[in-house]
């Protein structure tokens, strides 16, 4: 208790000293602080990344004769990196109460396309097609059709076609003038008909069995495993699938964060070795100013060990108070600092930097103090009295 007492007298009567160490504490703290910040929010796009990138795996029958069974399909639902799977289908029909663009015979056929989800995997992803009036489909059954079309036949968004489907958007191309008169009715693209369906397991499954599926698209939960997961469906899919995959998206986002990741890594481990050296060097040099005072306090019958206790415990008095200020600012001054400048949204900012965090980084920094303050400690402590006294007074 004694040596407590006597450290807190010691940091309170060298306001100096106290205060420029405290401050090299408290500036290299905070600078830790807020780069593990940084750190901590480029993980966590990375997370994001991974969870709304949507790696896919396309997988297609070469003959469009043949379909997906049932066995297959469910095989295919149950994999667990399987988030959800886009159903691909296309049918050629002549249609009855429609006219068709370049029918010239009035026995030409149109192209319906029915998917789960019309903006994925179709032109309009490519964006070779674009929605110009009304919406895309959102329930079961309606339907997307060529803006020209709907002008040659009189209809508008809402009307309804083919019995019960509903109009709910109209689309262009911007090439539709650009296609010749040799090419049939159902290729061109004023004919192409765009419809939402419904072929997901929560649909029965007798209806499902009715539509042979030739293309289905999955999209996974965790695109780290899609070199997995593509080998998974290889192992049950007969050989006329075709499975090719996609996630170029995520491997060059991930690439550019990766590689910030590591230069915030880099900059951190300059910021600690950096403020380790200025600490220690400043800690050296404290000590060897009190080398006179330690001997004399050795040759009044204080041991060594006492003598360094007192240095460890004053020490540990300054870097608490300045790992106080520092983990304060890094609450809540740090995070509005790197908002205003654009490191971070309002979003990122909460869960950066955790109680446990500062725990972690807490004992880490007090035991890098300590162990640098009993180096520097440990020589100025075991010299020979007689001589450091002499030295001192010459």
């Amino acid at each position: 208790m004694n040596i407590i007492y006597r450290a807190g007298c010691y940091v309170f009567r060298k306001k100096g000293r106290t205060i420029l160490l405290l401050m090299v504490f408290t500036v290299s703290v905070f600078l830790i602080q807020g780069i593990f910040m940084v750190r901590e929010n480029a993980k966590n796009i990375l997370k994001e990344l991974a969870e709304n990138a949507e790696g896919r795996v396309a997988l297609e029958y070469a003959d469009s004769s043949t379909g997906f069974q049932k066995a297959e399909l469910e095989k295919i639902e149950n994999q667990d990196n399987v988030a959800w799977i886009n159903y691909l289908y296309e049918e050629v029909f002549s249609p009855k109460d429609l006219e068709l663009i370049g029918d010239d015979h009035g026995d030409g056929r149109c192209r319906i396309h029915m998917q789960d989800k019309i903006q994925n995997d179709s032109p309009f992803e490519e964006k070779m097609y674009r929605v110009v009036k009304g919406r895309y489909p959102e329930r079961t059954g309606d339907i997307l059709i060529n803006l020209f079309l709907a002008q040659a036949n009189g209809l508008s968004v809402g009307d309804m076609l083919f019995g019960d489907h509903q109009i709910t958007g109209m689309f262009l191309a911007g090439s539709e003038r650009q296609q010749t008169d040799h090419v049939i009715p159902e290729n061109r693209i004023e004919n192409q008909i765009y419809m939402k369906i419904d072929s997901s397991h929560s649909k029965k499954e007798e209806d499902r069995a009715e539509i042979p599926l030739q293309r289905i698209v999955c999209y996974l939960e965790d695109p780290e495993l899609l070199e997995q997961t593509i080998q998974e469906f290889r192992e049950f899919c007969p050989d006329p699938v075709h499975i090719t995959s996609d996630d170029h998206v995520y491997q060059k986002m991930k690439t550019t964060m990766t590689q910030s990741t590591r230069i915030t890594l880099l900059i951190l481990i300059l910021t600690i070795l950096t403020g380790g050296f200025i600490s220690c060097f400043l800690l050296m040099m404290w000590i060897r100013s009190r080398k006179k005072e330690m001997a004399v306090f050795r040759s009044m019958g204080m041991s060594k060990g006492t003598i360094l206790g007192q240095l460890l415990f004053e020490e540990t008095f300054i870097f608490a108070g300045a790992f106080l200020i520092s983990s304060l600012g890094s609450i809540w001054g740090l995070p509005g600092l790197l908002q205003k400048m654009e490191l971070l949204s309002e979003a990122d900012i909460s869960g950066l930097i955790t109680g446990k965090d500062l725990c972690m980084q807490g004992i880490c920094g007090l035991l890098s103090v300590l162990f640098l303050t009993a180096a520097n400690g440990l020589p100025a402590t075991s010299g020979n009295i007689k001589n450091i006294l002499s030295s001192m007074e010459e």
